[in-house]
């Protein structure tokens, strides 16, 4: 089973919302993924450009109840993530909120992770 979900977009909202939307599409295969074949054990995410961000964050921010509001009790964990293009740096966030990936790096073992950048792209450089 494969979900292809949509979130919102800047300049409408800023970040974290869109991790929100992400994190409530992953609630929702959760919650719905077996009624339509699928494994809701075994969620993947995955995104290219600034859908790689999200989705690693995403994978990175497993069950954060800030990030979760009005679905705290939700399972955002997922199996691993994958990522394509992406640019891992920060977008624009609401004042005093950590909107890159790295920021969200810390002691829990972060699921497995396939991120692959072309050495040709000349928009978001490898390094």
């Amino acid at each position: 089973m494969c979900v292809s979900a949509n979130y919102r977009l800047a300049p409408d909202v800023r970040f974290p919302d869109h991790l929100i939307d992400a994190k409530r599409a992953i609630a929702w295969a959760r919650r719905h993924g077996a009624r339509y074949g699928g494994d809701p054990s075994r969620i993947w995410v995955a995104g290219s450009s600034a859908g790689a961000h999200l989705a690693t964050t995403a994978a990175l921010t497993p069950n954060d109840p800030w990030l979760q509001p009005g679905f705290a009790e939700d399972d955002t964990t997922v199996s691993g993530v994958i990522g394509l293009y992406g640019f891992y740096g920060s977008p624009a966030a609401a004042p005093g909120v950590a909107a890159s990936p790295f920021a969200y790096l810390h002691g829990a073992s972060p699921p497995p992770a396939f991120l692959a950048h072309g050495d040709n792209d000349t928009i978001v450089l490898v390094d």
